[in-house]
């Protein structure tokens, strides 16, 4: 199995440049803290690209250039005509694949909760391993009118223990949550074919560079050394099938590794 695994990342990983062409828009590396483990998975990365022009024949060899099992593709193919944005993502034991959609919310009002208005569908995915044992779909809602700060409150009121609000002292440590304009960051609730839920929020917009107090204050041991100074894009945590608590962080890259 890993013999395959290396071979089906480093030939989709071509395949995926060939293909998109001047469709990509931009790529980002990650590392997953598996926080019950205490292992961490930084062999991941993810492309951004304009769904515009590529063909059903073409995702579909893109996906198959990814491993990706037949269901998987039949999944994503039905949604292709429907979406304006996709991003395709690979880590050490599988892939995902994720159409964006226009979002259409009504107008957000005020209140004292996080949905002050109706969360929209952005996103839907599927992730698979190499060795086709698990095809897992998740959709991804935008949560509309949700501060930092109001969103901080809310989820330590939910659950205190909840492996995102480390992250959030982090970044309130780094720049108070209270003080971030709301167009500076986007909330997700990421929702799990077996109903499990996790977050993640979107930081480009707060224009922070990983630093080591950064690094430290993540939990970090040892980061992956593209991530040092690299601009910050986003931060998710939640708990998986098992329900191990986990957090995930993105951040910027120039060029594929």
């Amino acid at each position: 199995m890993k013999a395959k695994t290396q071979s089906a990342l480093e030939g989709g990983l071509e395949r995926t440049a060939r293909l998109l062409g001047q469709r990509v828009a931009g790529w980002e590396h990650s590392a997953k803290w598996h926080l019950t483990r205490n292992r961490v998975d930084s062999n991941r990365r993810v492309v951004g690209f304009r769904i515009d022009g590529l063909s059903g024949a073409d995702w579909s060899e893109l996906l198959g250039s990814l491993g990706a099992p037949s269901t998987a593709a039949a999944a994503l193919l039905t949604d292709l005509g429907k979406a304006n944005f996709g991003y395709l993502a690979t880590e050490s034991t599988g892939a995902k694949a994720y159409l964006e959609f226009p979002v259409r919310l009504q107008g957000v009002g005020s209140g004292g909760r996080v949905r002050w208005a109706p969360p929209g569908l952005w996103a839907r995915a599927v992730k698979w391993r190499f060795d086709e044992s698990l095809v897992r779909h998740t959709e991804y809602w935008l949560v509309p009118g949700a501060t930092l700060a109001a969103f901080a409150g809310e989820l330590h009121r939910d659950d205190p223990r909840h492996p995102l609000l480390g992250m959030l002292e982090a970044l309130n440590q780094r720049r108070p949550l209270a003080s971030v304009d709301p167009d500076c960051v986007t909330l997700y609730e990421v929702r799990h074919d077996d109903g499990a839920r996790a977050w993640d929020l979107n930081v480009y917009g707060l224009a922070c560079r990983i630093d080591r107090n950064l690094i430290e204050a993540f939990g970090w041991s040892q980061a992956p050394v593209d991530a040092d100074g690299a601009l910050l894009g986003h931060v998710a945590a939640g708990r998986d099938r098992q329900g191990e608590a986990y957090r995930t962080v993105y951040w910027r890259v120039d060029q594929p590794r």
